[in-house]
């Protein structure tokens, strides 16, 4: 039986709104390659660094991916673990992680459900390169070759 393959892209611009700082979460989720879900938010708190917004943005990705597991499993009766692709090691620590660091301890509570996800092993979170990662498109604004390059990557006219 193939494998259903269900993959989440974040990204984040940190601080990219010069009027109150706060970063945008780009979440792009692709199931057997083609684009099914994707979505650009404002987040509701300024972050204070590029960890911490990859890790919101990440925790946005995580929510839409299970959404996308359970739609997954109705449809094709069968479990699937989405792979949650993040170009920011430090946020991958941080999901990673299960003791809760102190330089994180500020972190609102509502994010770090991801953590749980991830330790149950419902999710697995992968480094994805920057140049490779397709929210890319969804948080910041690009040269037009790597928004052509990105756009036919996740098959959207």
């Amino acid at each position: 039986t193939p494998t259903l393959a269900l993959v989440g892209f974040s990204d984040s611009d940190w601080a990219g709104d010069h009027s109150d700082r706060k970063s945008v979460s780009g979440s792009l989720v692709m199931f057997h390659g083609n684009a099914i879900s994707w979505s650009s938010r404002k987040q509701s708190s300024v972050a204070l660094s590029t960890a911490e917004a990859e890790y919101i943005a990440c925790a946005g990705t995580a929510t839409d991916l299970l959404h996308a597991k359970g739609v997954a499993y109705e449809l094709c009766d069968r479990t699937v673990v989405p792979v949650l692709q993040c170009d920011n090691q430090s946020a991958i620590k941080l999901v990673s992680s299960y003791q809760n660091s102190k330089r994180a301890k500020h972190i609102a509570i509502k994010f770090h459900f991801i953590k749980d996800v991830v330790a149950k092993k419902e999710m697995r979170i992968d480094f994805v390169k920057s140049q490779d990662n397709l929210a890319d498109i969804l948080t910041k604004p690009l040269g037009h070759v790597k928004f052509e390059t990105l756009r036919k990557m996740i098959k959207v006219v």
